[in-house]
């Protein structure tokens, strides 16, 4: 019996700290019999069904222990074990009632739990602002993470880059053409850093240099040198080193790359492409 009651304590029991019978919502129609909405109902019926098994057995065990005391006259063996058992189902009693007295003192809600409705958890949730509306382009430029800045600008940085290379390159009469910072043909894109959620298509890719990259937040890191006019993709080995030496010796690190007919050059600072 001793065994039987510190099982029950020890899994039956601890659901009473969860255990509240809920109120049954409707059932859906053409639904048979009720249903449980509430999984703490299940465990407080088997809390309850647990106090009345315990309860049962314990009885039980006394009945059957005076009995066997009673028909064991003269038998000293057999009524000390009958006694034993009687002992042990008073126990077993003693120690489910206390478990509920315990609770009790220490907190009477804790014997009435229940799970929190969706109308209780909505009230004191905080509201999800909507993200802002792209009539609003400085509200999308702000909602960045960094924000970027609005209007659309070129980075101090890149501006600085520009120009020395511009000087550099008029000294070695070297003709730079068409030049291109942040995302003209899809102006939008300016304010999301590549992300396409107010034009169907950016220029450049995601977090790319021209849109400030991944962390930036002064404007373009990035600049496109159409390198003159009918001069392809190359200026020849010679313009093509000096034009290195220029770029490096105006921004140590910058990041340069031939494509499509035009310069790239990222300034050190952008955390992109």
């Amino acid at each position: 019996m001793t065994r039987l009651v510190l099982f029950i304590l020890t899994f039956i029991v601890p659901g009473i700290s969860f255990a509240d019978k809920a109120t049954l919502p409707p059932n859906p129609e053409g639904a048979p019999g009720p249903y449980t909405a509430n999984p703490l109902d299940f465990i407080s019926d088997v809390y309850r069904f647990g106090l009345a098994l315990g309860g049962l057995l314990a009885f039980a065990m006394i009945i059957y222990g005076a009995v066997q005391y009673t028909v064991a006259a003269g038998n000293s063996s057999v009524q000390s074990d009958a006694k034993d058992r009687i002992t042990q189902a008073l126990i077993g009693l003693v120690l489910l009632l206390s478990v509920v007295l315990i609770l009790n003192t220490i907190s009477p809600a804790i014997l009435h739990t229940k799970l929190p409705t969706m109308e209780e958890i909505a009230s004191v949730a905080e509201p999800i602002p909507a993200p802002p509306k792209c009539s609003n382009l400085a509200g999308v430029a702000a909602n960045n993470r960094p924000p970027v800045p609005y209007p659309k600008t070129n980075d101090p940085n890149l501006t600085e880059l520009i120009g020395c290379i511009e000087r550099r390159a008029a000294e070695q009469n070297i003709n730079l053409g068409s030049k291109f910072t942040y995302d003209i043909s899809h102006p939008t894109c300016n304010y999301t850093r590549g992300f396409p959620l107010c034009d169907n298509k950016c220029s450049h890719g995601v977090n790319s240099c021209h849109y400030g990259g991944l962390t930036g937040r002064g404007g373009a890191l990035a600049v496109d040198f159409g390198m003159g006019t009918g001069a392809g993709d190359t200026w020849g080995a010679a313009t093509d080193k000096t034009m290195r030496v220029i770029i490096e010796g105006c921004n140590p690190g910058a990041f340069v790359m031939y494509h499509d007919g035009h310069l790239h050059v990222s300034h050190s600072s952008c955390v992109g492409n």
